[in-house]
């Protein structure tokens, strides 16, 4: 075996310890944090007196969180994705319209907090599933470096789009008139 495939494999069996390893403890550890901080400030409200502990909204969007901090270390693309697609062949009628919950809440400051703390932890769950992929992290880098590079082009090619537009229509009067 010659010194190149012998650090090949080393450099690939680094990377697999690395990622499968500590980079996914690292990932849901995160999201789990961002998690327990929005439940906290959740816990914070309802021990300011501005949000009751015993309303419903309340328990269940405790317990949503707190579902989400449990099974955080299952949470991946492919089940998200699995989840997206085969969700609406079972319909759960066990689990709560957030959207009713929320607009429950009397106090207008009270419900902008929570939707707030509520999209943090999807958000953490999001790039949970994200950042614990090797391919999604390297698609969500092409895609942030097009993005990056076409931005400050995008006022050239909007006018380059319009110049051969004209030029189109142009040639086209020209071939009617031919005609």
């Amino acid at each position: 075996m010659t010194p190149q495939t012998v650090m090949f494999f080393v450099a690939g069996f680094l990377f697999i310890a690395i990622f499968y390893g500590l980079w996914q403890t690292l990932c849901v550890d995160w999201a789990r944090q961002e998690m327990f901080e929005a439940r906290n400030a959740l816990f914070k409200l309802a021990e300011e007196g501005k949000w009751s502990f015993e309303t419903e909204a309340y328990r269940n969007v405790r317990l949503h969180i707190e579902l989400m901090i449990r099974f955080a270390h299952c949470i991946s693309w492919p089940r998200l994705v699995l989840y997206r697609f085969l969700a609406p062949l079972a319909p759960r009628k066990d689990l709560p319209d957030f959207k009713k919950l929320i607009g429950s809440i009397d106090n207008e400051d009270v419900r902008r907090e929570v939707e707030e703390q509520l999209t943090k932890v999807v958000i953490a769950v999001v790039k949970l599933a994200l950042w614990r992929s090797a391919i999604l992290i390297l698609f969500t880098a092409v895609v942030i470096i097009g993005y990056r590079c076409y931005e400050p082009m995008r006022g050239r090619l909007k006018k380059a789009g319009w110049h051969a537009y004209t030029l189109v229509q142009a040639d086209a009067i020209t071939m009617e008139a031919v005609q």
